[in-house]
């Protein structure tokens, strides 16, 4: 009788140790596949128009880069303070999805992070390529 209770008692362990390795391993993969899938780059802008949306938290923004102009949606919540006619640079995140190299693409399918005026012309501003 007590060879099966010792015998109990040291599959239970062993199988405790294993729920825990594996417990381990998956968090320490799931945590390298959400890291190696995001990336920033930045992109400079001159800003145009801004056009105010029925949400407090959101308008509408007129964009220029070297290549073009387009209007896109940009959310708010930070309440920032962005002057027409200036030029900002943004940071964007990107997941593991594909995006056209266009401004709406860019907008649609990443996250905003950050928007910083800066005294670049948009000629010498940052345009890093999307990051892959």
């Amino acid at each position: 009788m007590r060879r099966n209770a010792r015998t109990i008692f040291i599959l239970v362990c062993l199988g405790l140790i294993g729920c825990f390795g594996c417990f381990t391993i998956w968090n320490h993969y799931k945590d390298n596949v959400e890291n190696d899938n995001t990336c920033e780059f930045t992109r400079t802008y001159r800003l145009l128009l801004i056009t105010p949306t029925e949400n407090k938290d959101d308008f509408y923004v007129t964009l220029q880069n070297t290549e073009g102009v387009q209007t896109v949606l940009v959310n708010n919540e930070e309440k920032l303070e962005l002057e027409e006619g200036q030029i900002y640079e943004f940071v964007f995140r990107k997941g593991n999805s594909i995006i056209e190299d266009t401004i709406q693409s860019i907008f649609d399918n990443t996250d905003l992070v950050e928007i910083k005026k800066t005294d670049r012309t948009l000629e010498d501003g940052i345009n890093e390529p999307i990051c892959s």
